[in-house]
């Protein structure tokens, strides 16, 4: 069986964090037909989509509070799989990157920082269990 863990350089997941998540993904699915599922965050839930019912998720698209407080809005954030996080965090910085939200320790799956680059362009970086 063939590994499908993303492998370093790709983009392993991609994220909208807003403060209207259910309308969005309602014009998700609208527009390119994605599928909704559940993501339960205590008091609310944020949405996995999926290309079809029963297929992986693809994306995620999250409400701006609780663990999504201060991350940036109302735009899409790849997550770029890294071998090492603080090395590329670290990297990040040398070459004029700025922090954005994080880290982040998501239990089970791995860490993770969103990122500014010098250009002001949002990306995270991720190394992913």
């Amino acid at each position: 069986m063939a590994d499908t863990k993303p492998q370093p350089g790709t983009v392993g997941w991609i994220d909208l964090t807003t403060l209207a998540a259910r309308d969005r993904l309602e014009f998700y699915r609208r527009v390119v037909g994605w599928e909704m599922g559940e993501v339960a965050m205590g008091e609310y839930s944020d949405f996995t989509v999926h290309t079809e019912v029963g297929s992986p998720p693809v994306a995620g698209i999250c409400h701006a509070r609780g663990a999504n407080s201060g991350v940036p809005t109302d735009l899409w954030i790849p997550y770029f799989v890294v071998v090492n996080h603080d090395a590329a965090v670290d990297a990040a910085f040398a070459a004029g990157g700025v922090r954005a939200h994080g880290p982040v320790e998501v239990p089970g799956s791995g860490r993770f920082t969103i990122l500014r680059d010098p250009g002001g362009a949002v990306f995270a970086v991720g190394q992913f269990d």
